[in-house]
């Protein structure tokens, strides 16, 4: 142990720093946070019959087909403090609507995507509503909100200009659109807070993360590269192939595989 005498050069009195050493001590990095809590760097599947059917799938991974998945861990919203919050001016909805749009509420509140928000909140958006022709959909409406305080991790989203030359030598491709998409990750509870909305029945807030977010792609796409970095390079049934995952879009993945169409097959 050694003690040293150190000056602070804008005030007058002295500090005391007691230093202690240890044998063969270094300093060390402090690892970067990860996504995922549990890795799996070692991939494998399930042994599956010569001819795959869906309803197989299904029956080996019950997990990943029904209900809501947790991808990572919950977002928390980095909001600027110096961005005052507010409630945006309601907007109204066509009474024609009210009805579809409380059987759509009533949905997402099961599914557990939202719930109702009765105590007083520093944030409140509004929702708006996508519809087609087969679907009736509600997103939050964060434009005036909170996305003019979020700090956005940035973090880079391929484009098809990088995707098209790697695509050189495949001869089998598979596309899955992950289910549900953003709402497979929860929120904190401070930024699901901040993600409260106004509706004609009363305000709810979201539990899961929502379309309309700025931080919402580069959230999804860092833990959608975490969880699939692991399966490049994997052996299925001892043949070795080439598996490269390409993380385009969204909640799109595209798989490719170098090899015989045989050894695909056993992949895809």
């Amino acid at each position: 142990m050694a003690l040293q005498h150190f000056r602070n050069p804008t005030l007058s009195p002295q500090y005391n720093c007691q230093q202690h050493l240890t044998e063969n001590s270094h300093a060390r990095e402090t690892p970067a946070p990860r996504m995922f809590d549990v890795l799996h760097p070692n991939t494998s599947l399930p042994s599956c019959p010569a001819n795959m059917t869906l309803e197989w799938v299904l029956k080996a991974f019950p997990d990943v087909h029904t209900g809501l998945g947790q991808f990572g861990k919950p977002v928390s919203f980095d909001l600027d403090p110096t961005v005052t919050p507010v409630h945006d001016a309601i907007h109204r909805q066509p009474v024609a609507r009210h009805a579809r749009t409380k059987e759509q509420l009533d949905k997402m509140e099961s599914e557990g995507k939202i719930c109702r928000q009765y105590e007083p909140t520093a944030w409140c958006s509004n929702m708006t509503i996508r519809e087609t022709k087969d679907k009736f959909t509600i997103c939050l409406d964060p434009s005036n909100t909170i996305n003019k305080a979020i700090r956005v991790p940035k973090h880079p989203i391929p484009r098809f200009e990088d995707i098209l030359p790697q695509l050189n030598g495949a001869k089998c491709f598979s596309v899955a659109d992950a289910m549900s998409g953003f709402t497979n990750i929860l929120l904190d509870h401070e930024s699901s807070l901040a993600t409260t909305f106004h509706t004609p029945f009363g305000r709810y807030r979201w539990l899961r993360l929502p379309y309309g977010v700025s931080s919402g792609p580069e959230e999804y796409k860092a833990r959608q590269q975490e969880a699939c970095g692991p399966l490049s390079d994997t052996t299925v049934s001892g043949h070795p192939y080439l598996a490269k995952w390409f993380l385009s879009f969204k909640t799109t993945v595209l798989a490719l595989v170098s090899g015989s169409l045989s050894t695909s097959q056993k992949l895809l």
